[in-house]
C-alpha cells in the first residue's frame, strides 16, 4: 500500500471514531432526559398514592366527628326525654332518637368500611416505597455511570484528536489537502473519503474501477482515485495477495 494511502486511511478510522464517539455524547442527555421522566413519573406515583392515604384518613376522622356529633344529640335528646310530659312530645323524640342511631349504624359501616380501604391502601403504599426505593437506587446509579461514561467518550475523543493531529503532522500536504478537500463533500455522505476495492469495484459506490487503475492499487507508487465518486482507493491485504 502507498504510504500516504496508509496515513489517510488511518486519518480516516481516528476521524470516524471521533464522529461515532460524538453522535454517542449527543445521546447522552436525551438518554438522560428519559430516565429522568421514567423516575419522575414514578415519584409523582408515589406521591399521589401517599396523597390518597391521606385523604382516606381524612375521610374517616370526618365521619367519626360526624358520629360524635349525632351521639352528643341523641345524648341531649335522652335528657329531653326523660324530662318531658307531653305523650306527643315524648314520641317525637323517641322518633328522633331512633333516627339519629340508625344514621349512626349508616356512619359506622362507611366508617368501617372507609378504614378498611384506608389500611389497604396503606399497605399499596409501602410496597410502591420499597419498589420506588430500588428505581431511586438504580436511578441514581445510571446518573453515576453516565457521567463516568461521558468523562471516558471525551478523553477517548482527544485522544483521538491528538492522534489524528499527528497523522496529518507525518502526511504529505498534498495528499492531506486532497483527502481533506474531499471530505468537505464526503463528510455528509458517511464520511468515508478513503475506499477499499473489493473484486475490482468501488466499496464506497459500487462502480467498477478501470483495469489500469487496479494495476496502479497494485504497483502502489501513486494515489487513484475512483472515477465515478472521487474518492481515493485502495487495495486490501487480502486483495493484494489474491491479485
Amino acid at each position: 500500500m502507498h504510504a500516504e494511502l496508509e496515513h489517510l486511511l488511518a486519518l480516516q478510522e481516528a476521524e470516524q471514531e471521533i464522529l461515532r464517539l460524538r453522535r454517542l455524547l449527543e445521546s447522552l442527555p436525551r438518554e438522560k432526559a428519559e430516565r429522568e421522566a421514567r423516575f419522575e413519573e414514578a415519584r409523582k406515583e408515589l406521591e399521589a398514592k401517599a396523597q390518597a392515604v391521606k385523604d382516606a384518613s381524612m375521610d374517616v376522622d370526618r365521619l367519626e366527628l360526624e358520629l360524635k356529633a349525632k351521639e352528643g344529640e341523641i345524648e341531649k335528646l335522652e335528657v329531653r326525654l326523660n324530662s318531658t310530659k307531653s305523650n306527643a312530645e315524648y314520641t317525637a323524640i323517641q322518633n328522633q332518637i331512633k333516627a339519629f342511631k340508625e344514621q349512626n349504624l349508616e356512619i359506622e359501616d362507611k366508617a368501617l368500611e372507609l378504614y378498611d380501604r384506608v389500611e389497604e391502601i396503606k399497605r399499596e403504599a409501602a410496597r410502591e416505597e420499597e419498589a420506588f426505593k430500588a428505581k431511586e437506587a438504580t436511578f441514581r446509579e445510571f446518573l453515576k455511570s453516565l457521567e463516568e461514561e461521558e468523562v471516558r467518550i471525551r478523553k477517548e475523543m482527544e485522544e483521538l484528536a491528538a492522534k489524528a493531529e499527528e497523522i496529518k503532522k507525518a502526511t504529505d500536504p498534498e495528499a492531506l489537502q486532497r483527502y481533506e478537500s474531499l471530505m468537505k463533500y464526503f463528510a455528509k455522505h458517511g464520511g468515508v473519503v478513503v475506499s477499499p476495492v473489493v473484486g475490482g469495484v468501488c466499496k464506497a459506490c459500487g462502480s467498477r474501477i478501470l483495469p489500469n487503475d487496479e494495476v496502479k492499487l497494485l504497483r502502489a507508487e501513486e494515489i487513484v482515485q475512483c472515477k465515478a465518486c472521487s474518492r481515493i482507493l485502495y487495495l486490501p491485504e487480502k486483495s493484494r495477495a489474491q491479485g
